[in-house]
């Protein structure tokens, strides 16, 4: 029997809850986390001023925030994974009814199904708390990365204060009445069985990734954690 990720974080989605989280979830999460992406991505444009290269979105769901990109930055070639076939089943289709060049693959955080180097850009939104083990997975993330590459990601905040909650669920696309379960939910199965930023300390001893800055988000109950892959 399939395990619920209410139950397990690491499980993978059902289908009933990848469905929830893509129609009343996703689309909140692209709304104020792409935004904050848009900055640290914003610093590895070229002398042009446009950024390019390949980018490998990591626990891509539904592709909502891997389409949003390419619109922000057409230069770019987006490819996006997942372990939850349904969810790849709907970035395909949403990237089909668009016209859209980015490619989704189904494969694992921690066995990521690329080449070594493959990508300029790396970055993973709302994912880590989701897998096994996050530092391998981290690991995943830089082996892919080319050297000089830059690593983005951001997390729901463990530490988040009580009131940033609230105003992020305020977001889902829920009845209003259903907001204070859900922000009471959020707290107990999301926030509570995160990652705070103090945690990426020992996660991140002995990576090749220099310039690393973990920054909570203001307004936001989240982190991010940028960097750039040791090398050139």
């Amino acid at each position: 029997m399939m395990k619920s990720i209410l139950v397990d974080t690491t499980a993978r989605y059902h289908p009933i809850e990848s469905w929830v989280y893509d129609r009343c979830i996703a689309p909140a999460v692209t709304d104020v986390l792409v935004e904050r992406v848009r900055g640290a991505l914003d610093r590895v444009a070229g002398l042009d001023g446009e950024v390019h290269g390949d980018l490998l979105d990591v626990g891509c769901g539904g592709g909502q925030n891997a389409l949003t990109l390419e619109r922000l930055y057409p230069d770019l070639r987006i490819t996006g994974v997942d372990l939850s076939p349904e969810q790849v089943g709907r970035a395909r289709a949403r990237a089909a009814a668009r016209g859209s060049a980015v490619r989704f693959h189904e494969g694992n955080a921690l066995d990521l199904p690329f080449e070594t180097a493959s990508f300029d850009v790396v970055i993973s939104i709302g994912s880590i708390k989701h897998w096994p083990s996050p530092r391998r997975g981290l690991r995943e993330c830089l082996r892919v990365l080319r050297p000089g590459g830059r690593l983005i990601i951001a997390e729901i905040d463990r530490a988040c204060r009580p009131e940033a909650a609230r105003d992020f669920v305020h977001r889902f696309r829920i009845p209003g009445w259903l907001e204070g379960l859900a922000t009471l939910s959020f707290r107990k199965l999301v926030s509570d069985r995160s990652l705070d930023s103090t945690a990426l300390g020992g996660m991140l001893t002995g990576v090749p990734l220099d310039d690393v800055e973990v920054t909570l988000l203001e307004g936001l109950p989240a982190w991010q954690l940028t960097g750039t892959k040791s090398g050139r």
